[in-house]
């Protein structure tokens, strides 16, 4: 499908995926709750490969796989301390908070992409 259109509809829609797991996971109540939020979890794959193919495809085709290697490297650097803010939060303030501040971040992550924040001309 994302070849036949864009991909920025598919990539909005995984964000937007991130963005309600962990919602859908601190409103569970019951089996159907928990079948629905993972459900959810697993729909946020839609995106994925269009995402990644964006991610490639804005790399000059000549440094391609340094470019990209590069980027996952410069991507793990400065995501490392969500694991350590998150074991915080949880030890201090629990896992419901720690739900809703995630939902939260992916929910402004998804809305800077949906409004075209850092949005290049070549990208659709």
């Amino acid at each position: 499908m994302v070849d036949r259109t864009r991909p920025r509809p598919f990539i909005g829609l995984t964000f937007i995926f991130f963005a309600l797991f962990p919602l859908l996971l601190y409103r569970a109540e019951g089996r159907w709750g928990l079948i629905l939020a993972f459900v959810v979890y697993g729909l946020r794959e839609i995106g994925e490969p269009a995402r990644k193919a964006l991610i490639t495809n804005l790399m000059p085709e000549s440094h391609r796989a340094q470019a990209v290697g590069a980027y996952w490297a410069a991507r793990s650097f400065f995501f490392f301390p969500a694991p350590l803010v998150g074991a915080w939060v949880w030890t201090s303030l629990g896992p419901r908070p720690l739900l809703l501040l995630s939902s939260a971040v992916c929910a402004v992550g998804a809305a800077m992409f949906l409004l075209g924040f850092g949005k290049r001309s070549s990208v659709s």
